[in-house]
């Protein structure tokens, strides 16, 4: 598994908590269950890619290798179901 793989199971694993699934309340059950479902897509394709099953506990265990001075953060973009990094937002 190469860095960015890494990287976008760390967002997913982040964006399928509960709280941030049904973000904090503030969207009804069906919206959270769509959510799940398009996170838990990338989530096999990536897999996929990666060539195996990946599991959570082993994204949780990398954990604080992550460098958060990255300035190309990657994360998913829910409204054109694609992933981006917070360079491309500010182009």
């Amino acid at each position: 598994m190469n860095k960015e793989h890494l990287q976008k199971f760390r967002v997913l694993v982040g964006e399928l908590s509960p709280e941030n699934l049904h973000e904090d309340g503030e969207i009804s059950n069906w919206q959270a269950n769509r959510k799940e479902k398009k996170l838990l897509k990338q989530w096999n394709i990536l897999e996929k890619d990666v060539g195996r099953k990946v599991t959570e506990d082993e994204i949780w265990n990398g954990w604080y290798e992550d460098d958060f001075s990255d300035p190309n953060k990657i994360r998913f973009d829910f409204y054109v179901n694609e992933w981006t990094t917070t360079f491309d937002n500010y182009q």
